[in-house]
């Protein structure tokens, strides 16, 4: 009888360290994306381009937003013609300190219609950043849906506003009651610090409105999220809004040089609506922008995650 052959060995394990374990995730970790910095030119290209891409959207929102700016602007220019009319019942100083009250009461409602249409569009314009398309009506109601602490934020920054505005405006109101020495030496110091104290409040206070939606807490909150997020990054928040300024005044010169042109002044009040509706729809943009790349920086989400609350 023939024997078998004797079974073969095993196959001896591969020569080297062997590979580590592999470590469970933890129950509830959830992917995070690669942070990335904030940065200026990213935050205005995103903005344009979506802003372009909805202006139909937002320019009809805002339409609606901002039609109290529209006709306090109307009202205003029908002062101002009253107070510098030959006649008027006030002297000229008296007229000068009348105007900056009126200009700083168009101030603060500007305040508070910007603040009301970011919260509106914040809901839709994470819907296009999450590459969804968010219907406006619902975007809407639950952008709106906080408006009570938005309204309440916006009065507080505009009154802060304000009164920045009022400390820079001293002298002038020192002048019509004779103080006329007193006001030339607080006038450079008054007016500097009013500007600083400005530009770091709004800076500082840039997406506090999308924290109150997005986040669903209350108007001081807000404001104290906005400090946090914007810690870091407010140089390049003032570049963006210097730049949406500036833009905005270059536009505004060379339509008013146009219409100047063709003979067309009378259509001035026009080109400014338009000028104001566009730059207003701009802002909400850039700041709903904002608000989710710092988010992203600071924290290392994405639009799916930050618009989840909306679903």
């Amino acid at each position: 009888m023939t024997e078998s052959p004797p079974p073969s060995p095993p196959p001896l394990p591969p020569a080297g360290p062997p590979p580590p374990p592999r470590i469970a995730r933890r129950a509830g970790h959830r992917h995070r994306r690669r942070r990335r910095a904030f940065e200026f030119g990213e935050v205005l290209g995103t903005s344009f381009g979506l802003w372009l891409r909805r202006l139909p959207t937002v320019g009809f929102v805002a339409t609606i937003v901002f039609a109290p700016v529209v006709a306090f602007n109307v009202l205003q220019a029908d002062i101002v013609e009253r107070l510098t009319a030959p006649g008027a019942l006030l002297d000229s100083v008296h007229s000068a300190n009348a105007l900056q009250v009126v200009q700083m009461g168009g101030s603060l409602l500007t305040t508070i219609c910007s603040f009301v249409l970011a919260a509106a569009l914040t809901p839709f314009v994470f819907g296009v950043l999450r590459r969804r398309n968010a219907a406006l009506g619902s975007a809407l109601g639950a952008g709106l849906g906080r408006l009570a602490p938005v309204l309440v934020q916006a009065l507080v920054i505009g009154l802060a506003t304000v009164a920045s505005l009022f400390l820079a405006l001293l002298p002038a109101f020192a002048l019509a009651t004779g103080g006329a020495d007193a006001a030339a030496c607080m006038l450079p110091l008054l007016s500097l610090g009013a500007l600083v104290l400005i530009c770091i409040l709004l800076c500082g206070w840039f997406v506090s409105a999308q924290a109150v939606v997005v986040e669903r807490i209350g108007p001081l909150a807000g404001l104290r999220r906005s400090w946090s997020l914007t810690r870091g990054a407010r140089w390049q928040i003032f570049g963006v809004v210097f730049a949406l300024r500036l833009l905005e005044s270059m536009v505004g010169f060379g339509a008013g040089a146009l219409l100047a042109t063709v003979d067309l002044e009378h259509y001035l009040w026009l080109a400014e609506t338009v000028l104001i509706i566009l730059a207003a729809s701009l802002g909400a943009v850039v700041s709903v922008v904002a608000y989710h790349d710092l988010r992203v920086q600071k924290e290392g989400i994405d639009a799916e995650e930050l618009a989840a609350v909306f679903d």
